[in-house]
């Protein structure tokens, strides 16, 4: 069974990962308070377009950390 991450679990990996909101948010093409919000919790949902490029950078930033560990 696959288990489906929130946006914000995605990107709590994403930041563990060492990368900044500002970086985050110029990968999703999204404001850096955008990102801000979601880790907040204050926002749950993004445009479909900034979670199909969040997951694609997930995906990159898990890729990696297995290559590397």
């Amino acid at each position: 069974m696959v288990a489906i991450m929130d946006c914000r679990e995605l990107l709590a990996e994403i930041r563990r990962a060492g990368l900044t909101q500002t970086e985050v948010a110029e990968e999703l093409g999204i404001r850096q308070a955008s990102v801000s919000k979601l880790e907040r919790g204050l926002t749950k949902e993004l445009r479909a377009g900034a979670y199909s490029k969040l997951l694609a950078l997930h995906s990159r930033i898990s890729s990696q950390e297995a290559a590397n560990g």
